[in-house]
């Protein structure tokens, strides 16, 4: 069958009324006739019929029943699994009725949730807020016992292909309460449990921004019309559309993510490869990967991974030059690579772009330890000292060099880390003058 005979509609354009004819279709079939190859086949058309009103591609028209390249995923089967369960429940023995309330709701229920499964299967689709702020508008979610009847299985819905927007998390969360404390999750939603605390972490936040399609405006004036992709090309006079997979860009982007969040470094390391090799044009990507190997301190793993380390920090700082942060880690980096010489050179012209930072500083003097030049390291500690009072009084009453807020709270932090480092590094040599002069009067 053709893909519009399937999904009973006109050849269009429309993304909304393809992603409406496909629930529809799927809400028509009884739960008793319902059957995994019948909705395959009916999945496969919607599919396609997305990729042409984005594209004005299509490879085949017609869908094969017997195509065994259609398979129900775990990603399919976490709203698929959640929706039979319900249109099932109403087929129960009466001692598992569902409270009139529901049943009264069922059809809307299943309607919202197969809408919710077919806006997550289309990847550009879920990546924009406001689809799911038209969805959410349905009337019957201010009904207290519906929400509490969807809380869960929306929530193993959701995480069973958790790539989506930090603001769509965040939103869903407000409707179903997911962290409400008066609600505990059960225990047996662990995996869910977890996967929400990572999506819902500003720290672990990814920006969708890059993959967005543009809406465009009609001539008469409804921005709610998306013109296909081909006919907005040509009508700008741009060139063809973008290849790139995005969709499998941002799932190996998240596995990396996942895997640094779990501290699978290798893990990590495959995917944010993988990642790169599609799509090398997305900061997110390089800063979460920067964020977590700026976190390893210990000098041999530094070392060891070096080579990876400034192909990330150098991609930055294409993206953001002169970015304080990105400065810094590169010549903490090089200072384990390079000859001693090479990094006071580097860290002194740190020193003179950022006058404010006595991190800077810092770690000069240690790299001149390091070098065996200790009266030079030394000068280094009396000049941060000294410094340290003025500069960050400087830094707080916006007085300092840099005009970049995140430079200066960074600065302000650092200042005052280093302070602290110097305090310890001073007990610490106290204490072990204190344990020699003990040993020598006891000689």
């Amino acid at each position: 069958m053709k893909i519009w005979e399937i999904l009973d509609l006109p050849k269009t354009n429309s993304i909304p009324q393809i992603r409406k004819a496909f629930v529809d279709n799927f809400c028509s079939v009884k739960v008793q006739y319902y059957s995994e190859e019948g909705f395959l086949v009916m999945r496969e058309a919607y599919l396609k019929a997305l990729r042409y009103a984005r594209t004005g591609l299509i490879e085949v028209d017609d869908i094969d029943p017997n195509d065994r390249s259609m398979c129900l995923t775990a990603e399919v089967n976490g709203y698929l699994n959640e929706i039979l369960k319900i249109r099932r429940s109403v087929l129960r023995e009466s001692e598992d009725e569902l409270p009139k309330e529901i049943v009264s709701r069922l059809d809307d229920i299943v309607y919202f949730m197969t809408s919710m499964m077919a806006l997550h299967d289309d990847f550009y689709g879920r990546i924009d807020v406001k689809n799911w702020r038209d969805l959410l508008q349905s009337e019957f979610l201010c009904i207290p016992r519906v929400v509490r009847f969807l809380r869960l299985p929306i929530l193993r819905a959701c995480c069973a292909n958790p790539l989506l927007p930090q603001n769509v998390w965040v939103y869903l969360n407000l409707v179903f309460h997911w962290t409400d404390s008066s609600q505990a999750i059960p225990k047996e939603f662990a995996h869910e449990k977890r996967t929400l605390q990572t999506e819902l972490d500003p720290r672990w936040n990814l920006n969708f921004g890059l993959f967005k399609q543009e809406r465009v405006t009609t001539p008469e004036g409804k921005p709610d019309r998306i013109l296909p992709m081909w006919d907005h090309a040509r009508s700008m006079s741009i060139s063809p559309p973008d290849t790139t997979d995005y969709e499998l860009y941002a799932i190996y982007r998240m596995n990396a993510r996942n895997a640094i969040v779990d501290g699978d470094e290798a893990e990590a390391e495959r995917n944010f490869v993988k990642a790169a090799e599609i799509f090398d044009k997305d900061p997110d990507l390089y800063i979460i990967y920067f964020e977590y190997l700026n976190a390893i301190k210990n000098e041999g793993k530094l070392n060891a991974i070096k080579d990876l380390h400034l192909v990330i920090l150098n991609r930055l700082l294409e993206f953001f030059p002169g970015h304080f942060m990105f400065l810094l880690s590169k010549a903490e980096i090089n200072s384990v690579r390079r000859h001693p010489s090479a990094s006071i050179a580097e860290y002194k012209e740190l020193a003179e772009q950022f006058p404010d930072s006595l991190m800077v500083i810092y770690q000069l003097s240690e790299v001149y330890r390091k070098a065996g030049q200790s009266a030079a390291a030394k000068k280094c500690i009396r000049q941060i000292e000294k410094m340290y009072p003025t500069v960050q009084e400087r830094l707080k009453t916006g007085r300092g060099f840099s005009v970049d807020p995140i430079a200066v709270n960074e600065q302000l932090r650092l200042n005052e880390q280093a302070m602290n480092l110097i305090e310890k590094q001073k007990k610490s040599d106290k204490e072990s003058d204190a344990v020699v002069r003990k040993k020598s009067r006891a000689g």
